[in-house]
C-alpha cells in the first residue's frame, strides 16, 4: 500500500489502526474487493426496511382475503341450505300434486265413496 493510499484513508476518516490493519492485509495479498462500505451496508438497511413494508403490506392483504374467503363461504353455505329447503319443498310440493291428479283421475262416484 503506498503512502498517498494511507494518507487519503486517514483523511477519509479511517483510523490509524485501521490502515494499518488495511495495508497488512494488501500485503498478505487478501482481497478486499467483497468487503462492503458503510454506504452499502445503509443500502442493505434501506432494502430491507422496503422488504419488510412489502412483507407486512402482504400480510394484511391476506387476512382481508381470509376474512373475505370466510365470508364467501358462508354466503355459499347460506345458499346451499336455501337451495335445499326450497328443493326439499318442491318435492312435497310434487307429491301433494301427483296425489291430487291421482285422485282428479279416479271416477267421481270412487272419490265420492272415499
Amino acid at each position: 500500500m503506498t503512502a498517498t493510499a494511507i494518507l487519503d484513508l486517514e483523511r477519509a476518516g479511517f483510523t490509524r489502526e485501521q490502515v494499518e490493519a488495511l495495508a497488512r492485509w494488501h500485503e498478505a495479498g487478501i482481497d478486499l474487493s467483497h468487503l462492503a462500505t458503510k454506504a452499502d451496508l445503509a443500502d442493505v438497511r434501506t432494502e430491507l426496511a422496503e422488504l419488510r413494508a412489502a412483507f407486512d403490506r402482504t400480510r394484511e392483504i391476506e387476512v382481508e382475503l381470509r376474512g373475505e374467503l370466510a365470508d364467501a363461504r358462508t354466503r355459499a353455505a347460506v345458499a346451499e341450505a336455501k337451495l335445499e329447503a326450497e328443493r326439499s319443498g318442491s318435492q312435497a310440493l310434487i307429491i301433494e300434486l301427483r296425489q291430487q291428479i291421482e285422485d282428479a283421475r279416479r271416477p267421481w262416484w270412487r272419490r265420492l265413496a272415499g
